[in-house]
């Protein structure tokens, strides 16, 4: 009877011992033991301009003894310098998601210094030190170029500039791993990459919007611009017909042609542009007369078109190219 006592208390002991519950009691399984942590950053230097700000990326993995990650686990991220703070990026803040990550950055403003964010979960620890640099005193030059300031865009169509940023200290070197922010009114870019170790970096401005632009770019406090026109190439955009009133028997259809052209601004013809026909009421139809380009203009820069229709009344005929239109009124008469 002792013996069957003593084994009901160990097996009793036993089942406990190999169970965890959270706050509300709730059985949950072990946590898995953690077997490595490892830190890793995107750079390991970082060149800070005066009035400039640094970002670097990180993030903290944690896996098991078996090399699998380890979700749900807590990480105690800290810096050994009084130089920036840490903020948590990911969903879960600082406790590892399902792949067994938590994403951070590390975030400084006009500093510089020797840095090390170390990161701990359970009795396993890693570190990753990196350098923020002051680049130079003073107003750091800055230099910011296009490769072209004129463009003509069809309309439906985009054109791209390549933007260039040179960032150099008061020495005239390179400044590598800067920050150049670009700001555009419109359009379409990705961001400047870090500058390279001459000081340079360069990205392309994919516009397709009409008039003159001002793009800027701006490292640190110091800001530099430039302008960019962008041109409709074409001039003069007219619709023609051979007349303004048509006329049908009952039960047959009338056919008028005629056609659309658009010139540049020494009037000359503009192939390969693309025109838009609409009607003002449903009395009828257009139909392009060439099947291979049908609304695109021809190398005498015209679009040929058909309006058929068997409906008597008052129809109106536009045709817009960009932000050019223009119509033509047609009587249409039943005999």
């Amino acid at each position: 009877m002792r013996s069957l006592f003593f084994l009901t208390i160990i097996v009793f002991v036993g089942l406990v011992a190999g169970c965890y519950s959270d706050d509300d009691g709730i059985p949950t399984p072990p946590q898995p033991v953690v077997g490595s942590v490892e830190v890793w950053m995107e750079r390991d230097t970082v060149h800070v301009l005066y009035g400039d700000s640094a970002l670097v990326e990180g993030y903290v993995s944690v896996r098991d003894t078996s090399g699998n990650p380890v979700p749900h686990c807590p990480i105690h991220l800290s810096l050994t310098e009084s130089i920036g703070r840490i903020e948590f990026t990911g969903p879960q803040n600082s406790t590892t998601n399902s792949s067994g990550f938590v994403y951070f950055r590390f975030c400084s403003y006009n500093q510089s210094g020797i840095q090390t964010i170390v990161a701990e979960c359970q009795d396993h620890a890693d570190a990753w030190t990196f350098w923020l640099l002051d680049a130079s005193e003073g107003d750091p030059p800055l230099s910011f170029t296009a490769n072209r300031a004129y463009l003509s865009v069809l309309p439906g169509r985009c054109d791209s500039v390549r933007l260039v940023a040179l960032v150099v200290d008061g020495n005239g070197q390179g400044v590598p791993d800067t920050t150049v922010t670009l700001h555009a009114p419109c359009g379409t870019w990705q961001p400047f990459p870090p500058t390279g170790q001459a000081g340079r970096t360069e990205t392309w401005w994919r516009v397709c919007d009409y008039g003159w632009f001002i793009l800027t770019a701006t490292c640190g406090y110091v800001t530099r611009s430039l302008d960019i026109f962008v041109e409709f190439p074409v001039n003069t955009f007219n619709i023609w017909l051979p007349t303004d009133t048509v006329q049908f028997l009952p039960g047959d259809t009338a056919t008028v042609e005629g056609w659309v052209q658009a010139k540049d601004q020494h009037g000359c013809y503009y192939p390969g542009v693309v025109v838009q026909m609409s009607l003002a009421v449903p009395l009828g139809f257009i139909r392009y007369l060439n099947p291979a380009l049908r609304d695109t203009t021809d190398e005498n820069g015209r679009v040929s078109f058909a309006f058929i229709t068997n409906q008597p009344g008052v129809q109106i005929i536009t045709a817009e190219c960009g932000y050019l239109s223009d119509s033509w009124m047609l009587f249409i008469e039943r005999l």
